[in-house]
């Protein structure tokens, strides 16, 4: 099936074999480009002056676009604890 193309009806059918005693009243469909942050050198030097100036006031930017780097979920989770072990 073509996810860009699941509409009421394929909703529809889904709910049919997923649950049997609701109605469906209302979807809403998103087409969300790729979660992918742009790296230039202009963005790494903004980000790494930004960082210093929240890091300075307690606020600690971390993941994907806290820290605007590309990562996984993993690196996340890493990332995280190494902080909050700092703290």
């Amino acid at each position: 099936m073509d996810l860009l193309r699941f509409d009421k009806r394929h909703a529809r059918r889904a709910l049919d074999v997923l649950v049997t005693d609701h109605q469906l009243v209302a979807h809403h469909q998103v087409v969300l480009d790729p979660a992918y942050v742009h790296i230039t050198q202009a963005s790494l030097a903004e980000t790494a002056q930004l960082n210093a100036e929240l890091t300075a006031h307690g606020v600690h930017s971390v993941g994907r676009y806290g820290r605007w780097t590309d990562c996984s979920i993993e690196d996340n989770l890493i990332e995280t604890r190494a902080l909050a072990q700092q703290l």
